[in-house]
């Protein structure tokens, strides 16, 4: 196993061992492998700024998860970031083995991911700001029959097989053809000494290889050269647990380009923003009959320099609860707030609503160790409550007909009364017509809701040759 390590420090390169002359030992022309991978994976980098955090305060641990912006309900990749220095803070992690490609409708389709974090409470949340992959740093070496490289986990390696033969490019994520180009200018971007390197053109003969784990002999028909064999493996938390990498018959390539890179990068950054919450909160009675939902209306306000600023509106529940929106407050609310909440008169038949006004004083303040602001609402009167009464009333005028057979009906001349029981509350006589109106009308209150039972009844009269219908 090769030490995985990066070893620090100048590389010298003797410029009278370079292989400039072609190999005698690889005339054969390579073999380029038909390497078309259906699998390509690339690797993702997330970064995590923490800023303005006070000391002593512990960071909380922040959950980042890598998802496909298509299906943004699954969790592709996922990583748990908690801070250990005080202050300002930076962690980053990598995710390696992503797939780039998915089959949709038996199409491959590139992927695209985004990044998100579990809210935080008493921090404020930016990003993802994305960043393209880019090259850190180049080092060239000449062939010393041994690759430990002052680079022992590049993230890319190029090569020459002859002074006349294709470059062979290798690099631990998957690059799409249409990338490739841009890559290699990536490369000689990141300059250094590039020596013949720096010639390399997207229009040159090139093998290209990728992945963490490679086995190509690009010179089957040579048993002593042309083999090359990459194995690297990484630990749960991103850092390289294996890494392995040979070039057969190493001597005989040209030289070799080795080069890390920081891959796509996605920000994300907290910033410690503590805040405070209140709920206002108030009751309904209503006497006179049983309180619905969302009958009754309320308005909080906030008084500024005397004005009064809605701030938020609610209605009852059926139990009389009245609950209004949550109020959020920032360090820049630190203080004293007063509030009134009041009844919105409605229309309601035989309501009369409240003019009651609660008083509400809030503090806002700051917690010692905490990302919250301490809350303390106040309220006058302290039942907080709107008490309001429901009244009705009702009547009922009974009306009979006459009917009179022998003879023409004359007004006025029978008599009717309603009884309730053995009790008479109301009389009346006919008219003409035969039409009976009785007085005076049956009055009811709420007293009197439920289910009355009434006689109506003709009075016995005097009037000759008349039955009278009693």
């Amino acid at each position: 196993m090769e030490d995985p390590a990066i070893e620090e420090g100048p590389v010298t390169v003797d410029e009278t061992e370079t292989q400039e002359e072609e190999s005698p030992e690889l005339m054969a022309a390579p073999y380029i492998p038909p390497y078309t991978p259906t699998d390509g994976a690339t690797s993702i980098q997330v970064t995590k700024h923490w800023i303005g955090v006070p000391e002593g305060l512990p960071y909380p641990t922040a959950h980042l998860v890598l998802y496909d912006v298509d299906d943004p309900g699954t969790v592709v990749k996922e990583v748990y970031l908690s801070p250990t220095q005080p202050g300002d803070s930076t962690q980053t992690h990598i995710w390696h083995g992503v797939d780039t490609f998915k089959m949709v409708g038996g199409v491959r389709t590139p992927i695209t991911y985004s990044v998100r974090e579990t809210d935080l409470e008493g921090y404020s949340t930016t990003g993802p700001n994305i960043t393209p992959r880019y090259a850190n740093t180049n080092i060239r070496v000449t062939p010393n029959n041994s690759t430990h490289w002052p680079l022992q986990t590049p993230d890319y390696i190029i090569t020459k097989v002859t002074q006349n033969g294709p470059w062979v490019i290798w690099t631990l994520d998957h690059t799409p053809e249409a990338d490739r180009a841009a890559f290699i200018a990536m490369v000689l971007a990141a300059g250094g000494d590039l020596g013949p390197f720096g010639s390399l053109s997207i229009n040159d003969p090139i093998i290209w290889l990728e992945g963490p784990q490679v086995d190509v002999d690009i010179f089957p028909d040579d048993s002593k050269a042309g083999q090359i064999t990459i194995d690297i493996q990484y630990n749960p938390d991103g850092t390289v647990a294996y890494s392995e990498i040979n070039y057969q018959g190493e001597s005989t390539w040209a030289q070799f380009l080795l080069g890390s890179y920081t891959p796509a990068n996605y920000e994300m950054t907290n910033e410690y923003a503590p805040r405070g919450y209140w709920t206002p909160t108030a009751a309904k009675v209503l006497t006179g009959r049983e309180l619905i939902a969302g009958e009754f209306s309320f308005e909080i306000y906030e008084i500024i320099d005397g004005e009064r600023v809605r701030v938020g509106t609610a209605t009852n529940n059926a139990d009389g609860t009245i609950t209004f929106e949550q109020i959020v407050y920032t360090p820049e609310d630190i203080g004293t707030h007063e509030y009134v909440i009041v009844e919105v008169s409605g229309g309601l038949g035989g309501v009369e609503y409240s003019e009651t006004e609660i008083f509400v004083t809030v503090v806002v303040g700051p917690t010692e160790g905490s990302p919250t602001l301490t809350v303390t609402a106040t309220y006058e009167p302290d039942h907080k409550t709107f008490s309001n009464s429901y009244s009705a009333t009702g009547s009922w005028t009974p009306e009979v007909t006459k009917v009179l057979t022998g003879r023409a009906l004359r007004d006025g001349e029978f008599s009717f009364e309603v009884r309730e029981g053995d009790e008479v509350i109301s009389t009346g006589r006919n008219d003409a017509t035969g039409k009976v109106t009785f007085q005076p009308s049956i009055e009811y209150t709420l007293d009197d809701v439920g289910t009355h039972s009434y006689t109506i009844r003709e009075v016995n009269g005097n009037l000759g040759g008349v039955e009278y219908d009693i």
